[in-house]
């Protein structure tokens, strides 16, 4: 790989990372906004297309199950606690409790979409339990989170190698940099899917780390003193 050769790559590489970090923004030309702008919203589409919704909630899904797997002390804790000061939904038909998929209660909200809460409820035995595992745990789960990360890191950078290489190998005596970004793509796909994955699921352990950090101020914020 010559040096230019080095940096096309690399300029290419920036743009598909954008991509990847922010959602699809269409751009239209001002004339055409001008001349098509109600049929053009009349005919947007507001959800997935044919399976996409079903493959996107799978996915969904899959990386819910491996943070229950991963981090069950978590998911204890914060159900033991929400059992106490919240309140659940229940089928107005059935009189069942509902349940997410992961099968914990859906707690209820009110109008304003917070949740019905009422932390007076909380004793203080539960309340020290509770900051007990927490902080037991919180070194383990900010170690975990950064095993997350680092596969993630790992997953995106097989992808930029592989991209690379296509984007190089592009067939044509003289193929243009469009040409070999739309070849880099193409044979690059299930590579590229893979590091969003692992860039979603650590983004969600990222989350699920911070939201146990914020209970455990919660916690000591209700403490009696």
């Amino acid at each position: 790989m010559t040096e230019i050769q080095d940096s096309q790559v690399d300029r290419v590489l920036v743009e598909q990372r954008r991509e990847d970090d922010n959602p699809a923004v269409s751009d239209p030309h001002p004339d055409r906004t001008r001349e098509f702008r109600t049929p053009g919203f009349s005919r947007m589409r507001l959800d997935w297309a044919g399976d996409d919704g079903a493959v996107i909630a799978n996915v969904v899904e899959v990386i819910d199950q491996i943070l229950l797997e991963q981090f069950p002390v978590a998911f204890e804790v914060r159900h033991e606690i929400f059992s106490v000061v919240r309140e659940p939904e229940v089928d107005t038909d059935t009189g069942e409790v509902r349940e997410d998929n992961l099968g914990f209660p859906i707690w209820r909200r009110n109008p304003s979409g917070t949740y019905v809460e009422n932390w007076s409820l909380l004793t203080d035995r539960l309340r020290e339990d509770s900051l007990h595992k927490i902080t037991l745990y919180l070194v383990e789960w900010e170690d975990r989170q950064a095993d997350f990360w680092g596969e993630a890191m790992f997953a995106k950078s097989a992808w930029e190698e592989r991209f690379a290489t296509l984007y190089l190998a592009t067939p044509g005596v003289r193929p243009t940099v469009d040409a070999c970004t739309a070849h880099g793509r193409a044979h690059s796909m299930e590579e590229r899917y893979f590091a969003i994955y692992k860039s979603l699921l650590s983004r969600k352990v990222d989350a699920l780390v911070r939201s146990m950090e914020r209970l455990c101020q919660r916690l000591k914020d209700t403490t009696i003193r």
